[in-house]
């Protein structure tokens, strides 16, 4: 969007304050950049850097980015929904079901095929972390795997809910743009 003049005809056709989104932004190249930071000195320097302060501060960002998107989403009430919430809902919905499915009939598999990620591996890595804890009181937990399954396919959720309104803004500019 920066390089198109933001005049009358813009602000017509798109509502949203692009400001708010900016400073977002920003924010983000600023984790990155303390990533890189981190990371770099975590190869350099192992034991100089022992923290995890540059994932909390990502969670942070992406945070304030989910919160930023769905605002106004629920103005009408949680019972009373408008169209756009609707579509959000919809989309989430079948967001998770995908994944879950997905995940659930191939065992994990899905993920591992297209993008080398070991789906059962960090599964059994959370439950060793969970009964790290739970040893203190010498006790044991086990979770199935549709627990992950569960938790990734909330998150695909929570992310279509959070893009589809910028998505249903974009290819409407781009249409009344197109248009005239």
């Amino acid at each position: 969007m920066r390089t198109h003049k933001i005049d009358e005809e813009l602000l017509r056709y798109n509502t949203t304050f692009y400001p708010e989104f900016d400073f977002m932004h920003m924010l983000f190249h600023i984790i990155l950049a303390m990533f890189a930071v981190v990371i770099t000195v975590k190869v350099v320097a192992p034991e100089y850097m022992n923290t995890n302060l540059t994932f909390y501060l990502s969670l942070v960002t992406i945070m304030l980015y989910i919160a930023n998107l769905t605002r106004n989403t629920f103005a009408k009430g949680y019972c009373s929904l408008t169209d756009e919430t609707k579509v959000k809902l919809l989309f989430s919905f079948k967001s998770f079901l995908v994944i879950f499915g997905s995940l659930a009939y191939t065992e994990g598999e899905a993920l591992n095929y297209a993008f080398n990620i070991d789906v059962l591996g960090c599964h059994n890595s959370l439950v060793a972390r969970i009964n790290k804890l739970y040893a203190m009181n010498d006790s044991s937990m086990t979770l199935a795997p549709h627990f992950t399954y569960v938790m990734l396919g909330l998150i695909a959720a929570t992310l279509s809910f959070v893009l589809v309104k910028p998505s249903i803004n974009f290819a409407y500019y781009f249409f009344s743009m197109l248009r005239a």
